[in-house]
């Protein structure tokens, strides 16, 4: 394995592991391997992808499923303002054949059902009210027919809820175990066609009794809802394994409204459709004359209300409102940062190893690995979509580029067209992302960074003269013999030392520098990396084996963005992250065997508390960007590019 361990564990690793001449790919921190793209909608690469997806869609609009089906597309950025970077907006050919009383033509005004796609209004909502404060109490605290239903209800683990074990966090995730509807939908006595007799599909005839007076026609209110819910078996045990539920959303609200005092309809205008000025964003139905409609309003069930269920899949939005909400989560606007990045986690993984589910998000695991360099880059989209009727909605944002998509239609065979779309999505608009950021990335950090007459970093300190190691307990010279290629202890620690009548750190000849280099891998590449004199490649080297042997090491070293920012007048200054990887182990991916493990090394070396691997880039308002290696204490500025200097970006940088 080729992850950063303790010194006690790197001791035996040293001793015991082969060389093997097996490269091994980088193994990136989870998250943003470049700084968030910015302008993408005017970014050449950005431009030629969206003509990519251009094409794509024209070819979807002269199809059948262009003329049967309208849709609403958008992809947006964080640093938007008020349009999106892309957007398309199709009316099908066949509307006027309905006689629609709504729209007859789309645009990111026209608005749909959104279905399912209520439940992320409705968990936002309860985020900004309540928080997750919350999450780990059982829903009996709040939810008083739930108590009475714990308290009364008979029977054994098999036949009986466990209320008091289902927590608020359990039904915001899907982990409740409950069933995913009562009698509004799957209720079979309520959804067959009446000239179906059910017996005749095998079902025995049902008592009186045991029929739903209500559900689908008419609604079932409050009291109704819970005198058929304590009927159900619970489908799992708490937290046994992710199943959808809309009971779930529809038990939550009640939540919110006890522990606020407020109305959950409230609560939505209040927290978010008035505070970030929702125009075409409805809780219940709008008039028809604004909505995307393929038939009458009845056919359509355009005005259909669920009811008590309304919070799990009722509202009604356009695409150019969904954009919006889909900036103010990436930006922070109304949750903090950290309540922001704890809401989009996964809460529970699915048989699908590509697949996770959240709170309420359906979470895409997407690997970019077109190359052995890539092979552990994952980019994971929180994504929910929607579907009532004859509409379909869904939304996929990505935190490691501040993007979104939005997609609407209104039609037939929506769901298969909806596949094609985000499959398009992925495979066009993705990639051009990752390389968008990568190549910004180049152009603003790429380069060597030094350290000036004028740095301002002068200390006192000077280099003492160093005393060479004594080879660890365990392990002796004589064992460099097992690879006699490599260069012996007593060289290694000679070659260290050899700078120790370095100048003082403050001297103004200060022999310090840092180049970065971009290539196909993730991050950013470290090629070079003095301190006043000392090579400090070597030096990690030295850390990495324990002061043994560091020519056994191919060490790599890539920086990562973190999400450490701050902006102030027109300067920007962000930590980055440095994994130090020795590429020359095996590459091994057995049962419990892995050569990515990256999270357990960071912060491992620090120098009078700073870590050596953590570096703040900050760019000034007039283009000059330096780098603090924090562990160094120095500010390096960027020099300028010269066309005498080997290019820094190069093609083979560890």
């Amino acid at each position: 394995m080729h992850f950063l361990l303790p010194l006690s564990s790197l001791i035996i690793t040293v001793v015991l592991s082969p060389l093997s001449d097996a490269a091994t790919p980088n193994c990136p921190l989870l998250g943003p391997v470049f700084p968030k793209p910015r302008n993408i909608t005017t970014n050449s690469v950005m431009q030629a992808a969206f003509a990519n997806f251009t094409s794509f869609l024209q070819g979807r609009d002269a199809a059948i499923e262009g003329q049967m089906n309208s849709y609403s597309l958008e992809v947006f950025s964080a640093d938007d303002q008020d349009t999106s970077a892309f957007t398309w907006y199709h009316t099908a050919t066949n509307l006027p054949s309905f006689n629609s009383t709504g729209v007859t033509e789309v645009d990111g005004d026209s608005v749909y059902r959104i279905g399912s796609l209520t439940k992320l209004f409705s968990m936002y909502t309860f985020l900004i009210e309540a928080g997750d404060y919350y999450w780990n109490a059982p829903i009996t605290d709040f939810v008083s027919e739930l108590q009475v239903i714990a308290a009364n209800k008979s029977g054994n683990a098999l036949t009986k809820v466990s209320w008091n074990d289902i927590t608020i966090g359990a039904l915001a995730s899907h982990l409740a175990g409950l069933s995913s509807d009562t009698s509004v939908m799957g209720e079979l006595t309520q959804s067959v066609p009446d000239n179906i007799e059910l017996v005749y599909l095998g079902f025995p005839p049902l008592p009186e009794a045991d029929i739903p007076t209500c559900g689908t026609w008419p609604e079932c209110d409050r009291a109704q809802f819970f005198n058929v819910l304590q009927r159900f078996d619970p489908a799992f045990a708490p937290f046994g394994t992710a199943a959808y539920s809309n009971i779930a959303y529809q038990i939550l609200s009640y939540a919110l409204e006890a522990i606020t005092g407020k109305s959950f309809e409230a609560m939505l205008d209040e927290s978010i459709i008035n505070r970030l000025g929702l125009q075409r964003t409805f809780y219940n139905a709008p008039y028809e004359s604004i909505g995307i409609i393929p038939g009458t309003v009845k056919s359509t069930n355009w005005y259909y209300s669920l009811g008590e269920e309304n919070p799990a899949g009722n509202m009604y939005a356009s695409s150019s409102d969904i954009a919006r909400i889909g900036r103010s989560i990436l930006n922070y606007e109304i949750l903090s940062g950290p309540q922001t990045r704890r809401w989009m986690k996964p809460d529970a993984f699915d048989a699908d190893p590509r697949a996770g589910i959240g709170a309420p998000w359906g979470i895409r695991r997407i690997h970019m690995n077109d190359s052995f360099a890539q092979t552990y880059r994952i980019v994971d989209t929180y994504d929910k979509g929607g579907s009532i009727s004859v509409w379909d909605t869904f939304l996929a944002l990505i935190p490691d580029y501040d993007v979104g998509f939005i997609l609407m239609i209104a039609g037939n065979n929506i769901n298969d067209l909806e596949m094609q779309f985000l499959d398009a999505w992925g495979d066009i608009i993705i990639p051009a992302l990752e390389a968008t950021a990568r190549d910004q990335a180049g152009t603003d950090y790429a380069g060597t960074y030094s350290a000036g007459a004028s740095s301002g970093n002068s200390s006192a300190s000077k280099l003492k003269e160093r005393t060479p190691a004594a080879p660890p307990l365990g392990v002796s010279v004589a064992e460099d013999s097992i690879n006699p290629t490599n260069k012996t202890l007593v060289n290694a620690v000679a070659a260290l030392n050899a700078t120790s009548a370095a100048v003082p750190h403050d001297s103004a000849t200060l022999n310090s520098s840092l180049t970065i280099a971009l290539d196909e891998k993730p991050g950013l590449g470290v090629t070079s990396w003095i301190s006043n004199g000392t090579d400090m490649m070597l030096t990690v080297k030295q850390l990495m084996t324990n002061y043994t042997d560091p020519y056994w090491v191919n060490l790599s070293i890539r920086l990562y963005p973190t999400d450490l920012v701050v902006t102030s007048d027109g300067t920007r200054q962000q930590s980055f992250k440095a994994i130090f990887e020795d590429l020359a182990s095996p590459l091994v991916e057995k049962t419990y065997s892995t050569a990515c493990a990256t999270w357990i090394g960071p912060t491992a070396y620090v120098y009078g508390s700073l870590a050596l691997d953590q570096f703040f880039f900050t760019t000034y308002s007039n283009g000059t960007v330096t780098v603090d290696p924090r562990a160094l204490r120095v500010t390096l500025e960027k020099e300028a590019p010269s066309s005498d200097k080997r290019s820094v970006r190069e093609n083979h940088v560890l």
